[in-house]
């Protein structure tokens, strides 16, 4: 028999290097690891310095420090102090508890550790060089750890060769530096690259702060507790999009995780809002029982899974749809719209510089309902739906709103903000219909053009949401049979009852076929087709219960585009007026149903200086 085939205990240097293969898959992953030590040692200031894509790593921070009988031991694999047994993996409250990070770091390295416990009065360090421990000494240095790697990978070239470029890499460390600090807004953080201060993020009291000095205003905050569950939400208008995931931060009981059940529920509450490859800011803070998650899934400890992801899904999807509902950002514009007329009345200010604000625009509901028509009558969701019909509709439906401008007199400029705020839309003046497509209106300080079809797309869409389980339904003479899999029929029937909720009553006779029995008479045979066999492969691929609902608000924006208005067609002075009264009782109307904007603004200033009136 050949040797080689022989069982035989790897050397302890190949086991360094498969372990760091999975806790150190990249320069970031090793910033992570190390800053999370500090975190586990009750750190409250950290300061990270990086150079050559994170070839060169430094972490210090001010904890309490390793003994220095411990120093060699904490480079030694499966050495930690985060747990004692094994039932402690259904209850970890630290980031690490694997104890392989130093040890898989140190095999791939030259590491320095150097610390000072809050005991000692001397600091001590060790040294390993690639896996190669070295004695402790005595050296300077104040209370707290400090962990210096250089030289990283220099042992295993085939992992240089997979790294991406110095500023890919880069960018990878600036992330997950950001991803620790947003997670722990009461520790500092201070971060130097090459000797330059890239960022410094002084401790603050919140999570909202921490956030504003990462992100920027306008955020908004919003906090729902279920105990022992709760979820603290953070999140930026929707007009503030970003063009790719990145800027979605998820943290659960503090730890920095990419999960897929989050994903999708912060995705299924924007529905309707955002534009194909738009992504909302959000920082997603959740609170849960630690036996409820398991964290021991991959090395890297940013997977984990949930105990019971359907009430995860939910409560997460619900918590940001209630504050987009909110629509808080009206608040912003209430308090803008305030101190404009405040200043008003001094000599100063000019009465025209109150603005119509596009980001602030829309109009918070009403807790007092206004009494409105059914938006089913007057439409055929069939193919054969007369052209006129949507026209003759657009006034039929329109609401008796009072517009601010016919006021005779107001006694406080408070009183004209209020107005306002309750018809921000139907405020504007209307001076013309462009292209047949445009609505061309005017606030004091700007042109603001409204794209009839999206604005009364979202009308529809809103009204068809608001009645669609009141909805009747019409029994079929001859059922509608929808062939599937075996799974894809036994998902579908899993889901009976959200289908009767939505007016579609069904049933199975054999395994790889649906009959549809009844249905809304309004939805096409196809349509139903459609949506059945896209509910059927949510359900199984993603197993969201919220699926039905995303499927069938997909379904409701295709029929509100239909019979919306078109682009091209010609409106009076009154169904122009209509229009934008009714954009007012929806806080979504900056929004068409595909996330496209409703609207542009044009500030007088801007066309100034276009025509060289102002510099």
């Amino acid at each position: 028999m050949n040797k080689t085939s022989l069982i035989q205990t790897l050397d302890s240097s190949v086991i360094d290097q498969i372990a760091a293969g999975e806790v150190v898959e990249r320069p970031a992953h090793l910033v992570k690891e190390l800053i999370e030590n500090s975190l586990d040692a009750g750190a409250s200031s950290i300061e990270v310095q990086f150079a050559e894509g994170g070839l060169y790593v430094s972490v210090k921070d001010n904890g309490r420090g390793i003994s220095p009988k411990e120093l060699s031991l904490a480079l030694s694999r499966h050495a930690t102090s985060k747990i004692r047994q094994s039932s402690d993996l259904f209850s970890i409250q630290t980031y690490g508890f694997r104890g392989e990070a130093l040890a898989s770091i140190a095999g791939v390295s030259h590491l320095t550790l150097r610390s000072k416990s809050k005991e000692s009065d001397q600091a001590y360090s060790v040294k390993s060089q690639f896996g190669k421990t070295l004695k402790v000494e005595t050296t300077g240095g104040e209370a707290g750890t400090t962990v210096v790697v250089d030289r990283l990978f220099e042992n295993v070239p085939a992992r240089l060769r997979f790294l991406k470029s110095e500023s890919v890499e880069n960018l990878a460390i600036k992330n997950v530096i950001t991803a620790q600090a947003l997670s722990r807004p009461e520790v500092s953080f201070r971060v130097i690259h090459k000797g330059r201060l890239l960022f410094f993020w002084p401790a603050v009291s919140s999570y909202l702060k921490r956030a504003e000095m990462i992100l920027s205003k306008p955020l908004h905050h919003h906090v729902y507790t279920k105990a022992p569950w709760s979820v603290e939400l953070i999140l930026a208008p929707p007009n503030r999009t970003a063009k790719s995931s990145k800027k979605m931060w998820f943290f659960v009981n503090g730890r920095s995780v990419e999960d897929k059940i989050l994903y999708g529920a912060v995705m299924s509450a924007h529905r309707n809002l955002l534009m194909h490859g738009e992504y909302p800011i959000v920082v997603l803070h959740v609170t849960s029982p630690p036996a409820e998650v398991d964290v021991n899934i991959h090395p890297t400890k940013t997977q984990i899974r949930f105990l019971s992801q359907s009430r995860v899904f939910q409560l997460v999807q619900g918590t940001v749809r209630e504050l987009l509902e909110k629509a808080p950002w009206l608040d912003l514009l209430h308090s803008e719209s305030s101190d404009v007329s405040s200043k008003a009345s001094s000599a100063e200010v000019k009465p025209e510089q109150t603005s119509f604000n596009p980001l602030l625009s829309t109009h918070k509901p009403s807790s007092k309902r206004l009494k409105v028509s059914s938006p089913l009558k007057g439409f055929d969701f069939t193919e054969n739906s007369p052209k006129d019909i949507e026209k003759s509709t657009l006034e039929k439906t329109s609401y008796v709103v009072k517009n601010s401008e016919t006021s005779s007199t107001v006694e406080k400029p408070e009183q004209l903000t209020s107005d306002i705020l309750k018809n921000n839309f139907s405020s504007l003046k209307v001076l013309a219909q462009a292209h047949q497509t445009y609505l061309v209106t005017e606030s004091s300080k700007s042109i603001v053009l409204i794209d009839q079809h999206a604005a009364h797309e979202r009308i529809l869409f809103e009204k068809f949401m608001s009645q669609l389980k009141n909805l009747e339904k019409q029994k079929h003479l001859i059922p509608l049979k929808i062939g599937l899999d075996p799974a894809e029929v036994k998902a579908v029937l899993s889901m009976k009852a959200e289908f009767q909720s939505l007016g579609i009553d069904l049933k199975s006779s054999k395994s790889t076929e649906i009959s549809v029995l009844a249905s809304p008479p309004f939805i096409k045979e196809k349509a139903i087709a459609v949506a059945i066999q896209q509910l059927a492969e949510g359900h199984i691929h993603h197993g969201e219960e919220f699926t039905a609902e995303k499927v069938v608000s997909e379904i409701s924006a295709t029929f509100a585009c239909h019979s919306a208005i078109r682009a091209g067609q010609t409106l009076s002075l009154s169904e122009m007026k209509s229009l934008l009264s009714q954009m007012d009782e929806f806080a979504f109307s900056s929004f068409c149903p595909h996330g496209r904007p409703v609207f542009v603004e044009y500030p007088f200033s801007r066309i100034e200086r276009e025509f060289g009136r102002i510099c």
